[in-house]
């Protein structure tokens, strides 16, 4: 194992690799992200011992949307150890989007980000459009763990010109979804 230092600090880690199977990606992620799980669980046990908070729940809301650590999504995976590679060099590579498309909405599960709408978009434009917008956002650093999820919903970051856009592909069937979306 490897001992890095990033935004969120420092992780020993796996790398993951692009075609990793889903259920290794999430297991892997949340291995690997433990350490900020525990501090995150250490910070809130705080504000409650420390009598700023009188229950749990109302410490835990107060963290994680007013100190949890500023990242972004990109930040969160490479913490991870998620191996992400630019639309660049996908393309000097002769790489296949679809393949690197999986592996990253499959990372983004992993850490309880879902992606909604995309049908309008080729697997290159959406791994570019995540690239230059979702995943460079500023976030707030919420463990995978937890029951919280983002959404990105990709139409709506279209804008008005893709409100009737045909759809390219039928890939939101099969997009990853959080445990509370799914039917029994």
């Amino acid at each position: 194992m490897t001992n890095l230092t990033n935004t969120l600090g420092p992780i020993p880690y796996a790398i993951i690799l692009p075609g990793a199977a889903p259920d290794d990606i999430r297991r892997m992620v949340a291995h690997n992200l433990k350490p900020q799980m525990i501090t995150r669980k250490e910070a809130i046990e705080t504000l409650v011992n420390e009598g700023k908070f009188d229950c749990y729940m109302t410490a835990t809301l107060h963290y994680d949307f007013e100190s949890a650590p500023l990242t972004t999504n990109y930040d969160m995976l490479q913490s991870a150890g998620v191996l992400i590679v630019s639309p660049k060099d996908i393309v000097e590579t002769c790489g296949s989007f679809t393949f690197h498309l999986n592996h990253l909405i499959h990372s983004l599960a992993a850490l309880n980000v879902f992606l909604t709408r995309t049908n309008h978009l080729t697997d290159e434009q959406l791994y570019a459009k995540l690239w230059e917008g979702p995943l460079k956002d500023e976030v707030r650093f919420l463990p995978p763990s937890e029951g919280v999820a983002e959404y990105i919903d990709l139409l709506a970051t279209a804008g008005p010109m893709w409100d009737n856009a045909p759809s390219v592909s039928d890939r939101d069937a099969t997009l990853p979804k959080h445990t509370f979306d799914q039917q029994d």
